[in-house]
């Protein structure tokens, strides 16, 4: 299985003092290890080189059929089941590698960083026209209509295939744009709904 997570799809994230990524035509994407799932709403604890540590809530979409060179009027097929997932970054450790030009996998890409929620049939808004909302100890910390993306998921789905084969079961995160900019920390609660039903639950320790 394989985790391929989205980023610069939303321009409101993308724009920042130091970095304006939104000068990129489309998203881009990295892969990461299926070791950075935590499910089932088990806690994820948080690194000793991970402080300040930053959430982020995304729509996932799970892959249901082997597809390659997909053609984005085609995508719809592949695509089985969404969810929400909680992304969590290393934000000091990204801004140390982001600064020294070095690759971002340690900051991004480690244990348990991905929290992912209970997959539920697609939405009948369908998943380009979804509500993510995220939670901390019960408060609204977090909420963006998918609508706003750069790309719709299928168009990633399209995007994706034309570099790595898809595999049923694979996973693709969609983006934020509140990436780096909600702060975590132990003891935290954090509760993750699309379109108003909770599917993440969970503890941060």
């Amino acid at each position: 299985m394989k985790v391929f997570s989205i980023i610069n799809n939303y321009p409101k994230g993308n724009k920042t003092a130091e970095n304006a990524l939104s000068v990129l035509r489309q998203p881009s994407f990295v892969t990461l290890p299926d070791t950075t799932l935590t499910t089932s709403n088990r806690p994820f604890f948080i690194p000793d080189f991970a402080e300040p540590c930053t959430v982020s809530v995304q729509l996932a979409v799970r892959i249901g059929r082997l597809g390659r060179c997909i053609a984005p009027r085609f995508a719809y097929r592949y695509r089985d089941a969404a969810t929400v997932c909680a992304v969590f970054v290393a934000q000091g450790l990204l801004q140390e590698l982001q600064a020294a030009a070095l690759p971002w996998d340690a900051a991004c890409a480690f244990d348990g960083c991905v929290a992912l929620g209970r997959f539920a049939p697609l939405p009948e808004t369908g998943v380009d026209n979804a509500v993510c909302c995220l939670d901390i100890d019960g408060q609204p910390v977090q909420s963006f209509n998918t609508a706003a993306a750069m790309a719709g998921a299928d168009d990633l789905i399209a995007q994706v295939s034309r570099c790595c084969t898809l595999r049923q079961g694979d996973i693709l995160l969609t983006g934020s744009p509140f990436t780096g900019q909600t702060a975590v920390g132990i003891n935290c609660h954090l509760t993750a709904r699309l379109n108003g039903e909770a599917l993440l639950d969970f503890n941060v320790k």
